[in-house]
């Protein structure tokens, strides 16, 4: 552990997907409680709100990039890949759920990020250019340890991923030596390597769009000579963010599909992540904001909709009046979330509105 000087305040952006407009409410709460962040720590959905944030100098104008056409023709234009087909994806879907209750090993065969996936992400994200005098962010991601002819074959003991954070020399010099917090710990072995990658040179627009890549749902990123997976790698990077930061704000989150989301990261980085959650939940932050029953209250900027008869997975297009009111719900509800976490006594164990033994422990 290094003795340089932290951040003071740090708001962790730990996914969203397309309701990412939350976290733009939850930072004007922060600025309104007199409490903003000097410091973003932001993964996948979080990872776009961070580099608004980051580039713009106020709420209003935060809400407006959002709001605008260019935001609404990007969601817009996001579409299931044309080869993409309903019953083959049930299926896969199947087989790691029906794996994640056989095989107790972690990661038996090589998972294949670059062909098995649902969207084709544009890289051409609308975000404001990296402000000087904005708040520092940092992006989390993972690095490829393995080739594209590698996928379907026996891992053997191999580590398949490394943990890479995207950020500036000051993040680099406070992260020296520090371990991966997913990296050896709930059943993932030697999946994901223990010491953390930091990325100083990367570009904002493309760690966002490496952060947004997440398995199965988007296609791996290519940046240089390497291939990159999305945040979900670390979603709740909270002992990253203590490495970085005197004061931490933190949502609490809804527990990982059993069905979908928990067999996928099992399948590909060998933890269950509602195992991950409870403990990250177990920790104390001087902030807890409660959005664990955001996707029943608030809808998402992009839907899915299945066509059985034409074996497909589609989005549902919505009118730019349409988009303009989801967006006003998601900032609101997370204005309001806010205003409840910072409000709240400092360091308070907060029971998640949405909770099960997936996501929450009485111990």
């Amino acid at each position: 552990m290094n003795n340089r000087q932290k951040f003071k305040r740090c708001l962790i952006l730990s996914g969203g997907g397309s309701r990412f407009a939350y976290y733009l409410g939850i930072h004007a709460a922060a600025e309104h409680c007199h409490q903003a962040p000097d410091l973003l720590l932001a993964s996948c959905g979080g990872a776009i709100a961070g580099a608004i944030i980051q580039g713009l100098p106020n709420s209003a104008e935060r809400k407006q990039w959002v709001l605008s056409r260019a935001m609404y023709h990007y969601l817009q234009r996001l579409q299931v890949a044309p080869e993409v087909r309903l019953y083959p994806q049930l299926l896969r879907a199947l087989a790691r759920y029906l794996a994640s209750y056989t095989n107790r090993e972690g990661v038996a065969r090589i998972p294949d990020l670059y062909a098995d996936y649902l969207v084709d992400v544009s890289p051409a994200i609308p975000l404001p250019p990296h402000a000087i005098d904005g708040p520092t962010l940092a992006i989390v991601g993972g690095r490829l340890l393995y080739q594209r002819s590698d996928s379907g074959r026996l891992r053997n003991g191999q580590p398949l991923f490394s943990e890479v954070i995207f950020a500036n020399q000051t993040i680099r010099a406070l992260l020296e030596g520090v371990l991966s917090p997913i990296s050896g710990a709930y059943g993932s072995g030697s999946v994901i390597l223990p010491m953390l990658e930091v990325m100083s040179d990367v570009p904002v627009a493309d760690a966002v769009r490496i952060s947004l890549a997440d398995i199965f749902y988007a296609q791996c990123q290519r940046y240089g000579l390497h291939h990159y997976c999305g945040g979900v790698i670390d979603l709740y990077p909270l002992e990253l963010a203590r490495t970085l930061a005197t004061e931490i704000a933190m949502e609490l989150k809804p527990p990982f599909n059993r069905q979908l989301a928990n067999p996928a990261l099992r399948a590909v980085f060998g933890f269950d992540g509602n195992a991950r959650l409870r403990h990250v939940h177990a920790q104390a932050t001087e902030v807890r904001i409660d959005t664990s029953d955001m996707a029943y209250v608030i809808a998402a900027s992009v839907n899915k909709r299945i066509q059985l008869l034409a074996n497909r997975i589609v989005f549902s297009s919505c009118s730019y009046p349409e988009y303009v009111a989801t967006v006003e719900a998601q900032w609101q509800y997370g204005f309001s979330r806010g205003l409840e976490g910072y409000r709240r006594a400092a360091g308070s164990r907060v029971r998640p509105r949405l909770c099960n033994n997936d996501n929450w422990s009485e111990v």
